[in-house]
């Protein structure tokens, strides 16, 4: 489902800011469509818990479908029916809650703790598959057919990822959610939450400020996608490997190693606004981002299996979005300059070299 579900996503979600720009939308109202989209995720993941604990994780995925189907329909009929896309961002806020956080409780619950490292890289690495090629397509086909044809045949990739979760007949997964058990967990995790705040400024400027800019550098949309695949290219090969060897390795030295590669990317990208040097950026990043994203999430994901796993991560949503919402409240200060943002989101990885988790 997982698979399924990234290569539909991956086949457009890097596109929709791109999407928003061509309709004749400023950058500053698709950053502050952002701003509410993560707002609302924010918002809806405690009601995601609630809706968890009393209908389960299975039905809480399945109601995420009338908001994703009604996100992507929308997006189809944008440019020809008068619809606001702040509206649009709430829709889209709510489908995002209903998947990520239930997957990643359905995750951690089964996951072997003691082989965090190689079930992330899994997770990880496998979607990737599906997904290498797909950022490239979905460029050629916006570029060449429109974007309302890549809104349609996403449609139909995201319909095929329900049939998996249809065919199983119950998750045996207990979901409670209580806010005070929450609250506790959030005080006594309190350098993993701040940690959580500074890689999201990082992962969120590359997921979204990177693309913008390559496009208004370029005004080329296959360029946003032929990066996108060639992040994936990189980062394919080396997921599943780096998930084995922070089994065994210092996940803290490895974590390290990967926050010190990704400030360097950051500063790199500053100097550089050529379609060659993005590709040969992409690459790089891709890789300096799994080195630390697996040890990174291993010690994260393991962190809840002491304690209230449900409790965790929908608390860890707050540091999640705040930290988005940062990202793209500076991205419409520095509107006119994005790339005064790339130096941020590189220094905000002194916080791993600087402290232990």
């Amino acid at each position: 489902m997982h698979s399924i579900d990234s290569s539909a996503f991956s086949l457009v979600g890097i596109f929709i800011p791109i999407y928003l720009l061509t309709l004749g939308f400023s950058v500053t109202e698709v950053l502050v469509y952002f701003i509410i989209q993560n707002t609302t995720l924010l918002m809806s993941a405690f009601a995601v818990g609630y809706i968890g604990s009393k209908y389960g994780i299975q039905r809480a995925m399945l109601l995420r479908l009338p908001f994703l189907f009604l996100f992507l329909i929308l997006l189809l009929l944008l440019d020809n029916i008068n619809f606001p896309i702040y509206l649009l961002a709430i829709i889209d806020g709510w489908q995002s809650a209903l998947y990520w956080i239930p997957l990643n409780i359905a995750f951690t619950k089964n996951a072997n703790k003691r082989k965090m490292g190689s079930a992330l890289g899994g997770l990880f690495a496998w979607p990737k598959v599906a997904t290498i090629f797909t950022p490239m397509f979905g460029g050629l086909i916006a570029s060449y057919f429109g974007f309302n044809a890549l809104f349609a045949i996403t449609l139909i990739i995201f319909a095929f990822s329900v049939i998996p979760l249809l065919r199983i007949k119950k998750i045996k997964i207990d979901f409670h959610f209580k806010f005070k058990e929450g609250l506790k967990l959030y005080r006594k995790n309190k350098k993993y939450f701040w940690a959580e705040v500074f890689n999201n400024i990082g992962e969120e400027t590359d997921g979204i400020i990177w693309p913008i800019f390559i496009y208004l550098s370029l005004v080329k949309i296959t360029a946003v996608g032929n990066t996108a695949t060639i992040i994936s290219l990189g980062a394919f090969f080396l997921t599943l490997y780096m998930g084995r060897i922070s089994d065994k390795a210092g996940k803290e030295v490895l974590i390290k190693v990967g926050a010190s590669l990704i400030m360097l990317t950051w500063f790199i990208r500053i100097f550089f606004d050529t379609e060659i040097a993005f590709y040969i950026i992409a690459l790089f990043s891709g890789l300096a981002f799994v080195i630390f994203k697996i040890p990174y999430y291993s010690k994260l994901f393991s962190i809840p299996r002491k304690s209230k796993v449900d409790e965790f991560f929908i608390f860890r949503e707050v540091p999640v979005n705040i930290a988005r919402i940062i990202v793209f409240l500076l991205a419409i200060i520095f509107v006119n300059n994005l790339q005064f943002l790339f130096p941020i989101a590189g220094l905000v990885y002194l916080y791993f070299l600087l402290f232990k988790l």
